[in-house]
């Protein structure tokens, strides 16, 4: 730096008018200054005068008497400054002709130091990354356990996804992607499989309540009762010209029976068993509603068995049309694999 440049950028700095210029340089320079031009009558009054155009022709004479004053005065625009930004120190502030400020650190723009440079920039740039990331992860919510309490209280039972009610994936999946899960449904969601009367058609009537049968295999010798932990049932009346429940001939209703079992292996045998005709029944046709449909006809009674994963579903109508028998056995259906889903069974007939 040439002595006129080298006393004006003295002269401002002491004079307080230098922009980008570090503490450390300031306060160094001007000790500096103050003690070299405090020993002369022309520099004290330039002092405390605080002109720059008069602290820069004292600077330069004192510069051009003495060389070595010159040398102390560019050691002191190149002082030592440790700026710490979170964890990454910043070493060096030399001041030459052009300087960059970031926060209170000045950094000399020459070849020796641009490689620096552009390495600091790299590690700003990854600890921004990284607290951006880190920030997203913070504050992210998380699911709720599969296992905490559902609607009703019945534990690992979320809100049901079928047509019955709108699911907690609402929106987030169709029915045709919705998940079959083939899985043993305990008790207390099992008997929620049979619809209640609040499920069905409006005029039907709840003939027997929903009532469960454990089956220890001691009971008569069927897959049923080797193969399902329990059994729950309940008939429904309906109403004049409708149908009939599977109880006494004659009546009009729909008796529905749900064997819950442990695997999709034990389902199909009770499923597939005694379908064939006899005592009076005959093998008839009809939609299939789940795997290994069946359905035998007797009179006006016609009885279907159908396996949903785990689950077999047996339902008889007495007297009742096959559009209402199958719209109840596929609402059944559906209860059996919201169960199965770990959802309470909400599917109703009145959406079947």
């Amino acid at each position: 730096m040439e002595t006129g440049d080298l006393a004006a950028l003295a002269a401002r700095i002491v004079a307080g008018m230098a922009t980008g210029v570090g503490q450390a340089v300031t306060e160094a320079v001007s000790a500096l200054v103050r003690a070299r031009l405090g020993g002369s009558e022309h520099g004290a009054r330039a002092l405390a005068d605080n002109d720059v155009a008069a602290l820069s022709s004292a600077i330069e004479t004192e510069l051009a008497a003495d060389p070595a004053f010159e040398g102390r005065l560019n050691t002191a625009l190149t002082v030592t400054h440790t700026q710490n930004t979170g964890g990454v120190n910043v070493t060096g502030s030399t001041l030459k002709r052009s300087q960059i400020a970031l926060g209170p650190l000045s950094i000399t723009t020459n070849n020796n130091n641009r490689t620096s440079l552009a390495g600091l920039a790299v590690v700003l740039l990854a600890l921004i990354a990284f607290a951006v990331f880190g920030a997203v992860h913070l504050f992210a919510g998380d699911d709720p356990p599969a296992d905490a309490p559902g609607p009703g209280g019945v534990a690992g039972a979320r809100p049901g996804g079928g047509s019955g009610g709108p699911g907690a994936d609402a929106g987030k999946e169709t029915a045709g992607d919705r998940k079959k899960a083939v899985a043993f449904v305990p008790e207390a969601l099992g008997t929620l499989i049979v619809p209640d009367i609040g499920a069905m058609p409006a005029g039907w009537s709840l003939v027997s309540p929903a009532k469960v049968d454990r089956l220890d295999g001691s009971c008569d010798p069927s897959p049923a009762c080797e193969r399902a932990p329990y059994r729950v049932e309940a008939d429904f009346g309906a109403p004049t010209g409708t149908g009939g429940t599977g109880g006494a001939a004659g009546t009009r209703g729909i008796g529905i029976e749900v064997f819950p079992t442990q695997d999709a292996e034990a389902a199909t045998t009770i499923t597939t068993w005694e379908t064939g005709p006899g005592h009076g029944w005959t093998t008839t046709s009809f939609p299939p509603v789940g795997d290994n449909t069946s359905a035998l006809a007797q009179g006006t009674a016609l009885a279907l068995k159908f396996r949903v994963g785990a689950v077999c579903v047996r339902v008889t109508g007495h007297g009742v049309d096959t559009t209402m028998l199958e719209t109840v056995a596929r609402t059944v259906a559906e209860r059996a694999q919201q169960a199965q889903n770990g959802e309470r069974p909400t599917a109703t007939v009145h959406s079947g």
